[in-house]
C-alpha cells in the first residue's frame, strides 16, 4: 500500500494563486471567518507572475503569545500602516493603558447620558465607527490588518460594492468541488490598481 500525503489547505491556496498569477499576472485569495467563537481566523495569499509574494493567516482563538500566525514573505505594501494585534496589545505596546479603548467608550456614553438637552433635542451617542475614528486621533492606533482592509488597499474594496457597482472585469472563481471555473465580469468605481486579475 502506497501512502500519499495530501497537500495542506495552505499548499492548495498557494499553488492556486501561483497558477492563476502565471496566467493573469496577479492573483489574490482572501478569507474572513468570524463566527464569534473559537473558529475566528482570516488570511490572504498574493502571487504575481507565477511567484508567491505573500501568505498570511491568523487564528484569533488563541492569546497573542499562542496565536497561530502562518505566513510567508514580507508584508505586502497594502499591509503598511495596519496593525496585527488586538487593541489592548497595541495600546500596551505603545505606552497606553491596555483598557484605554474600553474606558474611552464608557466615558463617551456617560457624557451623552449626563448631557443637558438642547433646543435641538437630547444629544445622541456617536456611532461606533465615529467613536473609533476619534479614538484613533487621540492615540494614533492604526486599523487592524483584516482581509477587507488589505483587499481595499491592494485591489478592490469589498465594502465599496453595492447597487451602484458597475460590472466589467473578468475574474475566475473555482470552488473546491467544482469541475470547472466560471468567468465573472465586474467593474467597480471602488477598484484600485486596475482590474483583477491584471493582465
Amino acid at each position: 500500500m502506497v501512502e500519499i500525503d495530501l497537500p495542506s489547505e495552505r499548499e492548495l491556496r498557494e499553488s492556486r494563486c501561483i497558477e492563476l498569477s502565471s496566467r493573469f499576472g496577479r492573483a489574490q485569495w482572501y478569507s474572513l471567518i468570524e463566527d464569534g467563537g473559537c473558529g475566528d481566523r482570516w488570511g490572504w495569499c498574493m502571487a504575481e507572475h507565477g511567484r508567491l509574494q505573500r501568505y498570511y493567516e491568523h487564528d484569533w482563538y488563541q492569546d497573542d503569545d499562542d496565536r497561530n500566525f502562518d505566513n510567508f514573505g514580507a508584508p505586502h505594501p497594502a499591509e503598511a500602516g495596519l496593525r496585527y494585534h488586538d487593541v489592548r496589545q497595541w495600546l500596551s505596546d505603545n505606552g497606553f493603558n491596555g483598557n484605554e479603548w474600553h474606558s474611552y467608550t464608557r466615558d463617551a456614553r456617560v457624557r451623552v447620558e449626563n448631557a443637558e438637552p438642547t433646543p435641538w433635542g437630547a444629544p445622541r451617542p456617536l456611532d461606533d465607527r465615529s467613536l473609533w475614528r476619534q479614538f484613533q486621533q487621540v492615540t494614533g492606533i492604526p486599523d487592524l490588518a483584516t482581509p477587507l482592509n488589505v483587499a481595499a488597499k491592494a485591489s478592490i474594496d469589498p465594502a465599496g460594492f453595492g447597487p451602484h457597482t458597475r460590472v466589467q472585469v473578468t475574474a475566475y472563481s473555482r470552488s473546491p468541488s467544482a469541475a470547472c471555473a466560471r468567468a465573472i465580469t465586474a467593474r467597480s468605481p471602488s477598484m484600485r490598481n486596475g482590474s483583477i486579475p491584471s493582465p
